[in-house]
């Protein structure tokens, strides 16, 4: 479906009604056609892919407690393995995938511009691969990891499912 939606969007940028729809598919476009989509479009696939497991268990309501709290465990197991051995495989699905595309893969040795700096004086140097590492891939992974362990905590009273 990538390959047809980013024709979709080609088109319109060419044959758009309006200016608006113009832009609207242009910038959709870019987006879409960017190095860190890719990388979060995987990331999601595979956290996604995980945590498919433990919600097809639960919609059997035949499973008991017991069973339920073993699979939620061993989903923030594989989600925890993901965060700490998964990302280089990520990196190179999502490199293959882009030069697959002719989507411009970044040097991750360089400095990545600053979306927020503390200060306006003050320059944030941090290189692309700390951005693409620390900023996304950790921070996505860590909010999975903590909703599972806010909702499926071993030290509630009753479980909501």
């Amino acid at each position: 479906m990538y390959d047809a939606t980013c024709s979709v969007l080609e088109k319109n940028i060419v044959d758009g009604f309006t200016y608006s729809q113009c832009g609207d598919a242009d910038n959709s476009y870019k987006s879409l056609t960017s190095f860190e989509f890719i990388l979060i479009l995987y990331l999601m696939r595979e956290i996604i892919g995980i945590i498919n497991v433990l919600c097809q268990a639960l919609r059997q309501q035949s499973q008991d407690i017991v069973n339920v709290m073993c699979l939620v465990c061993f989903t923030k197991a594989l989600i925890q393995n993901l965060r700490e051995n998964g990302y280089d495989e990520l990196l190179k699905n999502v490199t293959s995938f882009c030069e697959k595309h002719d989507i411009e893969v970044p040097n991750f040795g360089v400095s990545n511009v600053a979306r927020q700096v503390r200060s306006r004086h003050q320059k944030n140097h941090i290189t692309v691969e700390h951005y693409l590492r620390v900023e996304i891939f950790f921070v996505i992974i860590d909010k999975h990891l903590q909703e599972l362990n806010c909702r499926f905590n071993d030290h509630k009273q009753s479980y909501y499912f």
